[in-house]
């Protein structure tokens, strides 16, 4: 692959748009390619960040429960995720590490791997090679999108849709990292495919900046294909007005680039696995709670209205205050606030004629509403992909083994294979990404290969604890390095 570098200010934005006119991709937001994919997306950004439709009403509060379910989601697929990137085998620089080993592994937190993941490295990496080089690079670059990766896989499940990509706002070692564009920050220019599995081919990130005048500067960084060329090119915009690079906050950040025979496009796409039913035809993912969002909106209802219940529960006694001061008293209120009454005592004025006495205690359907919650609880899981009764209490079920979880939640289980496999699948691309960044910055060129492994979903610490041990009997791990893990000792 070759690579060519040209100056910031030249070239445009492909196509019709080549002279880069301001709203020439008809807003960025995601590039949703109907009005009413733009509402519901617009629709569930709100419900994600707290902010619903139907708040505010009546009384009605938010529980956002929205965001448990897209973090919830999130935990499960990133748990005891590695990523590794080494030497590919036969390169001559010690392909033959395990995972875990080698050129360094990137790790998440949760559960371990259900498998030994290799101690000892392979054969020592030669001086210089280049294979060990570029897993050296490639594993630093991953290092650092790994604490991020959690939180890009519940944009995603928000969202329906994020792009990572690295940071081409400065090609120049190190290299500017690994960048998580949400909808509101890229356009989909192009895609193709057919529908249901269409591929973004042309995608415009938007970047925004002010400068040391005050004035808010845009930065338009569009990547797409054109004649088996890979094209990244910048324009600038300063309001509705196109200003050169050099004049911006922007200077010397930004290059446009032309990849030559380019294997592939210089980001990678995380979206979530079910159909868009809105929009066929678009390249982008709905949110896992787009179809639950009438149960969410029920759910606040009966939640709003089961806490008011709670809060106006309490005791009241309604008293005549002749029951407790001749009728003939002057300063009566004066004096009964000096009294320092219960708070569920309130004094009233009668006539004179009947004591007014009245204990009032309401009832509380803690039992009924807690019901209804559960109802709607268990309806919101389906719809998100979560097994019925994933997010209701149950306090009969203890304790359970990892085979029993797994009977239990199939559904979970399964949804969260799909994410992972769709998540693989985005760091796979990023990788590859990352490795055409690596040939503009001058890293030798080598062949590597990423190993990728996820915690176990099931995961239990007595059952990962026996198939250890079983790994120490049959001679396959040593117990120093079994007491290292699970009873966190050194043996001498």
């Amino acid at each position: 692959m070759k690579a060519k570098q040209k100056s910031c200010g030249v070239g445009g934005l492909g196509g019709a748009g080549e002279s880069g006119r301001p709203g020439e991709f008809g807003g960025l937001g995601g590039g949703a390619s109907s009005p009413e994919l733009s509402r519901l997306l617009h629709r569930c950004r709100d419900v994600y960040a707290g902010r619903p439709d139907w708040a505010g009403r009546d009384g009605i509060r938010t529980v956002n429960f929205a965001r448990t379910v897209c973090g919830e989601m999130a935990r499960l697929a990133t748990l005891g995720i590695k990523m590794s990137v080494r030497p590919a085998a036969g390169s001559g620089a010690g392909g033959s590490a395990g995972m875990g080993a080698g050129a360094g592994a990137v790790s998440g937190t949760g559960a371990g791997s259900g498998a030994p993941s290799g101690t000892g490295a392979g054969a020592a990496s030669p001086a210089g090679s280049a294979s060990a080089a570029r897993a050296s690079w490639l594993n630093a670059a991953l290092a650092g999108a790994a604490p991020g990766l959690r939180a890009a896989v519940e944009y995603a499940c928000a969202f329906g849709t994020v792009v990572l990509k690295p940071n081409l706002s400065g090609i120049a070692p190190p290299g500017g990292g690994v960048d998580v564009v949400l909808p509101a920050s890229f356009a989909v220019t192009s895609a193709d495919g057919p529908a249901g599995g269409r591929r973004i081919t042309g995608i415009a990130f938007l970047d925004r900046r002010r400068g040391a005048d005050g004035r808010l500067y845009t930065r338009i960084e569009h990547h797409r294909e054109r004649g088996g060329a890979w094209r990244v090119s910048n324009i600038v915009l300063c309001g509705d007005r196109r200003v050169p690079i050099t004049a911006s906050p922007f200077a010397g950040l930004c290059r446009d680039i032309t990849l030559d025979g380019a294997r592939r496009p210089l980001f990678s796409v995380l979206r979530t696995p079910g159909a868009n039913n809105v929009d066929v035809l678009s390249p982008l993912g709905l949110p896992i709670f787009a179809d639950a969002l009438e149960e969410l909106a029920d759910l606040d209802v009966a939640y709003s209205r089961f806490a008011r219940e709670v809060y106006d529960s309490r005791r009241l006694v309604l008293l005549d205050s002749d029951r407790l001061f001749p009728t003939t008293a002057r300063g009566r209120g004066a004096m009964l606030e000096a009294m320092g009454l219960p708070d569920y005592v309130k004094t009233v004025f009668g006539t004179g004629s009947d004591d007014v006495y009245h204990e009032i205690d309401p009832s509380l359907h803690a039992s009924e509403r807690a019901s209804g919650i559960e109802l709607l609880l268990d309806m919101i899981a389906r719809k998100c992909g979560f097994s019925g009764g994933y997010f209701c209490r149950d306090g009969s079920r203890g304790l359970l083994t990892a085979t029993q979880v797994e009977a239990d939640d199939r559904r979970t289980v399964a949804t969260v294979r799909d994410v992972r496999a769709r998540l693989e699948a985005c760091i796979r691309g990023l990788v590859d990404a990352l490795g055409e960044a690596a040939d503009l910055l001058g890293v030798p060129r080598g062949e590597t290969e990423l190993l990728c492994d996820f915690g176990d979903v099931t995961y239990n610490r007595d059952e990962d604890r026996a198939r250890w041990y079983g790994y120490v009997r049959d001679g396959y791990v040593s117990f120093e390095e079994y007491m290292r893990r699970f009873e966190g000792e050194v043996i001498s």
